[in-house]
């Protein structure tokens, strides 16, 4: 672990922080979180399994993402092997050492990928909240209530 990198930690539903014992100063660990936005907006890198939603959210904002997929799950696996062709972060293992996992986030720190700037762009260009919203506005006028 590299003292000089910050670490947070979402545990998720049902995992409290106090059953990992002690953990350096520079790791904060917190409880399920209902909205992670904040926390994901404000990452140099997203470190997950590689579910679509929290790997698009993430390279909308530039964030690359340094994925662990499970074992034979299909979606988590293809959407890591994409991950790593578009150049927006890597696939990696379990069984990674933690000296290759630290070289992955000082790599994806570093800004040497390309891939997470241009989804970010991308992003933006199309504007897809406030294009959404437009829609769903289009909607609601064409309703006879």
């Amino acid at each position: 672990m590299d003292s000089k990198i910050n670490y947070t930690m979402l545990t998720g539903p049902g995992i409290k922080a106090e059953d990992f014992g002690e953990v350096p100063e520079n790791v904060t660990m917190l409880p399920f979180v209902p909205d992670q936005y904040p926390y994901l907006k404000g990452s140099d890198v997203v470190i997950a399994p590689g579910g679509h939603t929290t790997m698009m959210e993430a390279l909308t904002f530039g964030i690359p993402v340094i994925s662990f997929p499970d074992k034979d799950h299909a979606e988590q696996q293809n959407n890591a092997h994409g991950l790593e062709k578009q150049e927006c972060g890597f696939r990696m293992n379990y069984d990674a050492s933690a000296e290759e996992v630290l070289y992955r986030i000082r790599y994806a720190i570093a800004g040497k990928l390309a891939g997470p700037k241009k989804f970010a762009t991308l992003a933006s260009e199309l504007e897809g909240a406030t294009r959404l919203r437009k829609i769903m506005e289009h909607l609601a006028d064409d309703q006879i209530i």
